[in-house]
């Protein structure tokens, strides 16, 4: 199922800023601005099911999306005609995302309406492949969620004093979320099949 959505914004402002305390000319007389604004999110969903002769069904779905912002705002500011400020301000993010999702609904159907328990699994790999998948997921995360925070500090803070101080906190979160995330890992879950 398709989905696109497209939308644009423009927005205009003027102003003249008259003062008439203090013996200090004001910093402009009059200013301008303009700004545009674009979003764009597309999207491509996917299901496939099949029944299962034994009475059981397997579904697959995938889904693949982009979405995008891009925004730009100027402002100039005048003294008696003459330009003595200008702003320019363009902005972008963009969210790119997949999902895939796979499962075999037998057994839980099964049990749901009072059917006894089945013998054999109905999963597609094994708990040790499982296992393996999530902790490398887990390891990209990490190094991913580590890595932005150390970009965010950098663009924003030029000392070192104060990247440190920003980033130490944050390094220290998401390490402990890893860590609670690898010892959930390590219970066996319920609800496998």
């Amino acid at each position: 199922m398709p989905l696109l959505l497209h939308t644009i914004g423009r927005s205009q402002r003027s102003g003249v800023l008259t003062q008439t305390i203090g013996a200090s000319p004001p910093a402009y007389d009059t200013a301008t601005s303009e700004g545009e604004n674009r979003f764009t999110l597309a999207r491509l969903n996917g299901q496939w099911n099949r029944r299962l002769d034994a009475g059981g069904r397997l579904e697959w779905k995938l889904g693949v999306g982009q979405g995008r912002f891009d925004g730009s705002t100027r402002r100039e500011e005048a003294t008696a005609g003459a330009l003595t400020r200008m702003l320019d301000d363009r902005n972008e993010f963009v969210d790119r995302n997949l999902l895939a999702e796979g499962k075999s609904v037998f057994y839980t159907v099964s049990a749901l309406f009072g059917g006894l328990p089945q013998e054999g699994s109905a999963a597609f790999v094994g708990n040790g492949r499982i296992m393996v998948l999530q902790f490398a997921i887990l390891a990209l995360g990490l190094a991913g969620s580590l890595y932005t925070a150390r970009r965010i500090a950098h663009r924003r803070y030029r000392t070192p004093a104060r990247r440190r101080s920003t980033l130490i906190p944050f390094t220290i979160l998401i390490t402990v979320l890893a860590a609670l995330n690898v010892a959930m890992f390590l219970f066996p879950m319920a609800h496998r099949m």
